[in-house]
């Protein structure tokens, strides 16, 4: 009996504190500000740090990268749609962040276009603080004096390279500086619960890629043909992506036909479709790093496939569950 109620309470205390940090997170979402460190690592002396990096650009040959797309949570926090970038979130700065983004390289923008750099990020991004990211291991060496704790993208790349690893790593050695911080998490959890919560102007933009991508599928539908090939469809889809969207495509397309369509995460799209061929399409818009996900199966010939057609191309189903299927079942 004692046992029981020893769980009942524990469970309690657990419901009251996730109970408390949902509330927090709330608190946050409505004030419009940028988060402070998570309640847990408030305490002591100062407060919390947090240590948000952007993405880095990736060569696609030795001249030129892939197109870039910025980190979801770093554009959450800063808008800011640039590369190698770090926010540092400090709380005795005014708004409790100041952000270290990279500098401004002249002769690589005749190349790539212009960049916003220091300047920009405080005139157009709202930056409290910016510095070139040469400086950012000695700014976060300073910031880490007294903390109470350190908030960083625990297992992210991006940190473990030499010229952004340091000032963390210095941060977390406790021989490296007397007053270190004493606890450590990770961003994720604290970044994803406020994700969830969608200000009106976000449920706006995730509205606009559902409607982009609704258009899109209604397109291929119409555009597909016996004896086209897989990319083709795929060419028309995502035209209706790129014509409403700058960046088209949420994640890759899976446009697959026939046998194709039991690969879960097909993506070569290069077979060539026959009559009677049902036509497997995934695919999403994104729009103002909201994405929308859509998947849609329809006959290539436009006509309704015979019931035995479809149910042998339904191969997801649980195991058994393709022998209880039957036309105009529930």
């Amino acid at each position: 009996m004692d046992a029981g109620r020893q769980g009942q309470g524990a469970r309690a205390q657990k419901h009251v504190a996730e109970r408390e940090r949902r509330r927090e997170t709330e608190r946050w979402r409505r004030s419009g500000s940028l988060p402070r460190a998570p309640a847990p690592l408030r305490g002591g002396p100062g407060d919390g740090l947090a240590v948000i990096p952007g993405a880095r650009e990736a060569p696609a040959t030795p001249i030129r990268n892939f197109e870039f797309r910025q980190d979801s949570d770093f554009y959450f926090l800063t808008g800011f749609d640039e590369p190698d970038a770090v926010a540092v979130f400090n709380p005795p700065m005014p708004r409790s962040a100041s952000s270290s983004r990279a500098s401004r390289d002249r002769e690589q923008e005749i190349w790539t276009g212009r960049r916003a750099g220091v300047e920009g990020a405080i005139a157009a991004y709202g930056a409290d603080a910016a510095y070139t990211i040469d400086e950012l291991d000695a700014r976060l060496r300073e910031y880490a004096i007294d903390r109470a704790g350190l908030v960083y993208r625990l297992g992210n790349p991006h940190l473990r390279r030499p010229r952004h690893a340091p000032g963390v790593r210095d941060a977390r050695d406790p021989g490296a500086r007397l007053h270190h911080p004493r606890a450590y998490r990770g961003a994720g959890p604290i970044l994803h619960e406020l994700r969830l919560r969608r200000a009106p102007e976000e449920l706006a933009r995730q509205r606009r890629a559902c409607e982009i991508s609704r258009d899109a599928h209604i397109e291929a539908m119409r555009f597909a043909r016996p004896g086209q090939y897989e990319y083709e469809v795929q060419a028309a889809l995502e035209f209706v992506f790129r014509k409403a969207a700058p960046r088209a495509t949420a994640y890759p397309s899976i446009v697959a036909s026939g046998p194709n369509a039991c690969i879960l995460h097909y993506n070569e799209n290069r077979r060539r479709m026959e009559d009677g061929d049902l036509l497997l399409i995934d695919a999403g818009c994104e729009w103002g790093y909201h994405a929308a996900d859509i998947t849609r199966t329809f006959p290539v010939n436009g006509a309704s496939p015979r019931p035995s057609v479809a149910c042998t191309r339904w191969c997801c189903a649980p195991a058994g569950g393709h022998r209880a299927a039957r036309p105009c079942a529930r």
